[in-house]
């Protein structure tokens, strides 16, 4: 089973601007000169994103490098178990970050 529905959910398009419309609803522009109004928009397209630019700005002030890098990695469920790990990982996420691998029950 599918986690998204494929009748509404599109791939492999390039927004290129986000309009923010008189009724609250945003209009998205697409590379293929495709619109399409929507409620809210969730970027998932990366650092370099036009959705991230309407929500952080392109200025001065918008984000930029920090001059540090993060890398994350992801470990199955038995890995962990034949680790001795005895959170309840099933039902919350946990992170394991910094010096000494200090523990964060939300990521």
């Amino acid at each position: 089973m599918p986690l998204l529905d494929s009748a509404t959910v599109t791939f492999n398009k390039r927004c290129i601007a986000v309009e923010q419309l008189q009724s609250g609803r945003q209009l998205l522009r697409f590379s293929d000169n495709t619109t399409y109004e929507s409620d809210l928009v969730v970027g998932a397209d990366g650092i370099k994103s036009m959705t991230r630019k309407v929500v952080v700005g392109n200025g001065k002030d918008s984000l930029g490098f920090s001059g540090t890098y993060a890398y994350r990695g992801l470990i199955s469920r038995d890995e962990l178990k034949a680790a001795g790990v005895k959170k309840p990982f099933d039902i919350r996420p946990y992170c394991w970050v910094g010096l000494g691998k200090v523990r964060s029950p939300t990521c």
